[in-house]
């Protein structure tokens, strides 16, 4: 699975990208942090229906369900908005 984080068209570098499993979000499976250039790679992801959580200091939050139905399969997300933190 592969992204950008961006922010306001700006890539978030350093953010905290982490899959947990959608039944038992306490458990984190994998995660990696955000290059400079707001990319991630997380591979080798087995068969399972996960929740890709991303996390930045300054920014709300953001959690998406995630299927991965087949093996070796590799998912574009793209690019992944985060919103600036209210607070």
């Amino acid at each position: 699975m592969k992204g950008l984080v961006k922010s306001d068209n700006n890539p978030v570098e350093y953010a905290n990208v982490f899959l947990t499993l959608q039944n038992d979000t306490t458990k984190i499976i994998t995660g990696v942090v955000t290059d400079s250039l707001g990319a991630f790679l997380l591979e080798n992801l087995p068969v399972e229906n996960y929740l890709l959580n991303i996390h930045m200091i300054g920014f709300t939050p953001r959690k998406t369900a995630i299927s991965i139905s087949q093996g070796g399969e590799l998912i574009d997300l793209h690019e992944v908005m985060l919103q600036p933190d209210a607070h």
